[in-house]
């Protein structure tokens, strides 16, 4: 028989909850993608790459609100953040840019 543990998303398929941070050391693990629940979901990732995969979900939720239909301006802006965090190496912090 399999135990969950408790801290298991009861869906295992669906993605790690969002938003999504970088992490240099966390849990004396290295360069870390951690959910908004403190789960580590990645480790050793290059420095480099880290702001860009933290992102990941914003952009998702970009993509997926251009498909819907959504104003294109508004659209261009929360873009246009997402890519000032990733240039600069600095994740999204929690409730930055929610609408």
């Amino acid at each position: 028989m399999r135990r969950e543990s408790m801290d298991s998303p009861s869906q295992p398929w669906l993605p790690s909850p969002a938003p999504w941070t970088f992490a240099v050391q966390m849990y004396g693990i290295a360069h870390c993608l951690v959910d908004r629940d403190g789960r580590v979901i990645g480790s050793h990732l290059p420095l480099a790459n880290g702001p860009l995969m933290a992102e990941a979900p914003t952009m998702l939720a970009l993509l997926r609100d251009f498909v819907a239909g959504e104003q294109v301006d508004a659209l261009r802006r929360q873009a246009a953040a997402i890519l000032c965090r990733i240039d600069r190496g600095h994740p999204r912090e929690p409730g930055e840019d929610d609408e």
